[in-house]
């Protein structure tokens, strides 16, 4: 089977915010925009988000409470992951987790969204060593 498309929605009260983070820190163009929701598509046309305000009754009740800011991340792999932590520091006051080097093959840093969502942003590296999850 081959995957056309895959895209992730996330329901938050702060749709505004949160289209406003994603165009401004990773180019993101409005696709639709509506009161209640907005999708967003990244430059290269490639990957898509959404954002959908809560309790919205045309939708199934399973998708009417927030996020609740755990539990879920998303990754954004950048060229240049250095530009937008830059970018990121002189913007944002928190970042969940500083740039650094993991043996699996990523370079990273992680901050929240406006909906609280962790967003992984991220490069890849050549892999050093054992990278092992195990205790």
């Amino acid at each position: 089977m081959k995957i056309k498309s895959l895209s992730c929605g996330i329901v938050t009260e702060h749709v505004d915010l949160c289209r406003e983070f994603y165009c401004e820190l990773f180019g993101f163009q409005v696709v639709s925009d509506t009161e209640w929701y907005i999708h967003l598509r990244s430059p290269d046309g490639e990957h898509e988000i959404g954002f959908m305000r809560p309790n919205q009754l045309t939708q199934p009740s399973a998708m009417h409470g927030a996020y609740t800011g755990r539990g879920a991340w998303i990754n954004v792999e950048v060229e240049d992951l250095e530009a937008v932590h830059r970018k990121v520091m002189a913007e944002l006051e928190y970042v969940e987790l500083s740039p650094r080097d993991e043996s699996w093959g990523e370079r990273h840093f992680m901050i929240r969204d406006p909906s609280g969502m962790l967003v992984n942003v991220m490069k890849k590296i050549p892999k050093t060593g054992h990278h092992s999850h195990l205790p």
